[in-house]
């Protein structure tokens, strides 16, 4: 429950909303990272300035990985790189 709720809060944060919605209550007095609990917040972690927070983008393919698939998604990747200049990494796994 605790996962939908923070996706919750990320996805209206992402969609450009400026406050929680006023159900969501999360006290730090009761919710501590030692305890495997952080309430949401509008702040980067860590005391990071939002310019040097990383970010993690999945760019994933629907369905199959097939030449077609794999074609469209090289397209996008390859248009970008790293702030270092590297490419972009492309992990594959199989089931």
């Amino acid at each position: 429950m605790t996962y939908f709720i923070r996706l919750f809060v990320l996805l209206a944060l992402a969609a450009g909303s400026t406050a929680f919605p006023s159900w969501y209550n999360c006290s730090p007095a009761n919710c501590q990272a030692e305890k495997g609990c952080t309430c949401a917040s509008l702040s980067a972690p860590g005391g990071l300035s939002p310019a040097d927070t990383p970010q993690i983008i999945t760019i994933t393919h629907d369905d199959a990985v097939n030449p077609l698939s794999n074609k469209v998604v090289k397209a996008v990747i390859d248009k970008h790189t790293n702030p270092n200049g590297t490419f972009l990494p492309i992990p594959y796994t199989r089931r």
